[in-house]
């Protein structure tokens, strides 16, 4: 079995258990929602308890305002939200596939 096949093993078997009809309800109700710090940031002690892994994620952004050379700039804000994934899902299946799916939409 070589490192790659490891890690496409750990994928799936992550993408499986957080696809499930009979899972997927209960994962997004313990995650929270990318927004502003005073939002529902997800449900962590509920998400740890039932076995499974809570991942807090804080994106920094900037706007721009203008297309120009010297754009206008909104001063960098961070958006933070909570996100509660199966005990399969790790680093990589994290990192490369559930974060991009919930972050994807408001990166354009």
């Amino acid at each position: 079995e070589t490192p790659q096949s490891t890690v496409v093993a750990e994928l799936q078997q992550c993408m499986d258990q957080y696809d499930d009809f009979n899972f997927r309800q209960w994962f997004t109700s313990q995650s929270g929602i990318l927004t502003h710090p005073i939002a529902n940031h997800g449900n962590p002690l509920a998400c740890v308890d039932g076995g499974h892994h809570f991942y807090w994620v804080l994106i920094s952004v900037i706007v721009s305002l203008s297309a120009t050379d010297s754009p206008e700039l909104i001063p960098a804000t961070g958006l933070n939200f909570g996100i509660c994934v199966p005990a399969r899902c790790h680093g990589h299946a994290v990192t490369n596939l559930v974060i991009p799916f919930y972050v994807g939409p408001y990166l354009g």
